[in-house]
């Protein structure tokens, strides 16, 4: 806990740091290394404090990424704004090596749309495995916790138990809506970039 808040007051004042090439994607990979660290090992009451956690550290990945020169007001992005994703250690995704080191077809976590952590989530072409063409935010909508991939299946928050499928679909309350989607696009020299989705929701159906 010490050391996410640390890394959190760390980015908050490094705000007049934004975009600034490989310092700005280590920044953000690291928070994103602690916060999976702080999931895949915390247990017990810790586990109480999840959804405030999530929140510091979401809130300092926003400043470090705000467009807007004014830290007291970003502008919002335009519909078709593609952002880069980056890795846990703050590395752009290349789509073919993801698949490689993701060779079991876990969902795993990344920085993608407006900074926010997200799913990359895979499924069969012809039986070779694929990137699917949407991602999940990684934030429960009951509270905004950080959910985590279930060895169940799909996805659980582990603050207050709601469970979602596969495809973000809630099985379980409290969480009130499916999970978020982005729209996830490979780019030409092979990078993964992430926007907003923009089609109806295939779920709803």
């Amino acid at each position: 806990m010490r050391a996410l808040a640390s890394a959190t007051a760390h980015l908050r004042h490094a705000s007049s740091a934004h975009r600034r090439g490989a310092a700005h994607r280590m920044r953000v990979g690291s928070v994103l290394v602690l916060m999976a660290m702080f999931i895949v090992h915390s247990g017990g009451a810790a586990r109480c404090n999840m959804s405030c956690t999530r929140r510091a550290a979401i809130a300092a990945i926003g400043t470090v990424t705000a467009v807007s020169s004014n830290a007291c007001t970003a502008a919002r992005a335009p519909p078709n704004t593609l952002d880069p994703v980056l890795d846990r250690s703050g590395s752009p995704v290349v789509a073919s090596a993801w698949l490689e080191q993701h060779a079991d077809r876990r969902p795993d976590l990344v920085l993608g749309y407006q900074g926010e952590p997200h799913f990359l989530l895979q499924r069969l072409v012809e039986g070779s495995p694929q990137l699917e063409t949407y991602a999940l935010r990684a934030e429960c909508t009951h509270l905004g916790c950080l959910v985590v991939d279930d060895p169940q299946g799909g996805f659980a928050c582990p603050c207050h138990g709601s469970k979602y499928s596969s495809d973000g679909r809630v099985l379980r309350g409290p969480a009130p809506r499916a999970l978020k989607l982005a729209r996830l696009e490979t780019a030409a020299d092979g990078k993964l970039r992430m926007g907003e989705w923009l089609e109806a929701d295939f779920r709803a159906s």
